[in-house]
């Protein structure tokens, strides 16, 4: 490239050949961590949400500033520990939303775990997670998605965080270990629920969500084995979602939670494991559903 004579000595190419100047050497340069703490250091529905508390805050003390300015006591740096509190309280926030979105990449640490366990509520109650963040948070981390999820679900207030695009994702979860680990939390749950029609957790699970997801898994299966067939997949999903859904099954048969003899519940799974009886757990299931009828 040409440098430009009407810039002289400072085109690009005698500037790169210049020394640094000894303030901007590598050595002598210190990163401010605060930086790298702060709000807008996360997403932007963090970011906003923590300014709109923010402004509240100071609309707050500009209705005050009259009455403290009279006070002489107090020294001007000093803050009110309510104040302390509630900034030590959107710290731990702020941290927990970060955990959160990581937590749709990756497992989560057992101490990240515990850090997140206390203020799950209160990040269910910020309206930042969506139903795609917790399809994620599910297929890695299945222990923060079942008390993220009752939360969501007992809002106190469901108007402003409705409860029904997280239900309706259910039924199209993977069958996968995590997403059976998390029904079996579910179907235990007695947590109260505020979706009219439905008293628990597990009420609601059990009547509106686990027999469309068991038609959903077979689906899911139907399909990945056609991609198998066409050489699109060489992993062993297909085997481990048929091996997967046989026993998720037979376990909700030893609980009583779905009766195999009666057709409405067991007639598309006694299908399914006819079809499938060369794996051993959809044969032993099979013959759990065939007896229970004669």
């Amino acid at each position: 490239m040409v440098d430009n004579p009407q810039i002289g000595p400072y085109s690009p190419s005698t500037l790169s050949r210049c020394p640094l100047p000894p303030k901007l050497r590598a050595i002598n340069l210190v990163l401010d961590e605060e930086l790298y703490h702060s709000i807008s250091d996360i997403d932007d529905s963090t970011y906003f949400y923590f300014q709109d508390q923010n402004r509240r805050s100071a609309s707050s003390d500009t209705n005050d500033s009259k009455y403290t300015t009279t006070i002489h006591d107090i020294p001007p740096l000093s803050r009110p520990p309510s104040s302390l509190e509630e900034d030590r309280r959107n710290e731990h926030l702020i941290h927990g939303m970060r955990l959160l979105m990581t937590a749709r990449d990756r497992v989560l640490t057992l101490s990240e775990q515990r850090m997140l366990a206390p203020i799950i509520t209160d990040l269910a109650a910020s309206k930042i997670i969506t139903s795609t963040d917790l399809t994620h948070i599910i297929a890695y981390n299945p222990t923060i998605a079942h008390p993220l999820l009752v939360s969501l679900l007992t809002n106190t207030n469901p108007d402003n965080n409705n409860p029904r695009p997280f239900i309706d994702i259910l039924p199209f979860l993977p069958p996968t270990l995590p997403t059976f680990d998390l029904y079996g939390r579910l179907l235990r749950d007695q947590t109260q629920v505020t979706v009219p029609g439905f008293s628990t957790v597990a009420d609601l699970v059990l009547l509106e969500v686990l027999g469309r997801f068991i038609h959903e898994c077979i689906n899911w299966i139907d399909r990945a084995e056609r991609e198998e067939r066409n050489g699109n997949i060489s992993d062993d999903r297909v085997a481990k979602g048929i091996q997967n859904l046989c026993r998720f099954y037979a376990s909700l048969i030893k609980l009583r939670l779905v009766d195999p003899a009666c057709d409405a519940d067991s007639t598309e799974m006694a299908h399914f494991t006819l079809a499938h009886s060369r794996f051993e757990e959809a044969n032993a299931l099979y013959r759990i559903i065939a007896t229970s009828r004669f």
